[in-house]
């Protein structure tokens, strides 16, 4: 296939954009609950003073929902070619997000990547009951 998309196996690598639709707003929704974060979603993400002034007095409106989607979309195409390693490490060490990491890790873990379509290797094992309830 022409279109087909390439992609490492390694999902850290994986660009923010290839994250599952479902995933990628819970990230959001999660990550838009600024209170619980121990540094701010911008700061963190290394956006200068003027590029997060510019995104909270946009996002005034709505009183911040939806920040994170576009701070992560901004974030995620920016030239530094940041990927969902870098999103991972971010949460995790710098923002202290267990939940969204949780969320991050449980995506990683699905069999196939359905923003993508791309089927990934999913071990089998032995004794393990298949669709139709036989073992194989």
């Amino acid at each position: 296939m022409a279109d087909e998309i390439h992609l490492p196996q390694d999902r850290d690598k994986w660009p923010i954009s290839q994250i599952e639709n479902g995933c990628f707003q819970a990230i959001c929704h999660l990550l838009d609950l600024h209170y619980l974060s121990k540094e701010p979603l911008l700061s963190a993400l290394g956006f200068t003073q003027n590029e997060a002034t510019s995104i909270t007095q946009e996002l005034m409106a709505t009183r911040g929902k939806g920040m994170a989607n576009k701070a992560l979309g901004m974030w995620g195409t920016s030239h530094r070619k940041n990927n969902v390693g870098a999103l991972k490490k971010i949460v995790k060490r710098t923002m202290r997000r267990d939940d969204v990491f949780c969320v991050i890790k449980n995506w990683e873990k699905l069999p196939v990547c359905h923003g993508c379509g791309i089927n990934l290797q999913e071990q089998v094992h032995e004794n393990h009951p298949d669709r139709d309830g036989t073992t194989q």
